[in-house]
């Protein structure tokens, strides 16, 4: 059974953001992305990276690319 989107992320990820999310699959030819959504603008960005390109990212400390 699955489980309920609670609200709040109803709100956020809607088909803008699954499109976009699609297309960055066929862009990289990769399902292994990471999907960032700025919520800090009122229309919120979206950009996608490579999970790997994350996980060696120096610049996020090994605490933070641990996690990815």
């Amino acid at each position: 059974m699955l489980t309920p989107v609670p609200t709040r992320l109803r709100e956020i990820i809607d088909s803008r953001v699954f499109e976009f999310a699609q297309a960055a699959q066929r862009h990289f030819q990769s399902n292994d992305l990471v999907i960032l959504l700025d919520l800090s603008d009122p229309d919120p960005s979206l950009e996608a990276v490579p999970r790997q390109r994350l996980a060696e990212a120096q610049a996020l400390g090994p605490e933070i690319q641990s996690k990815f």
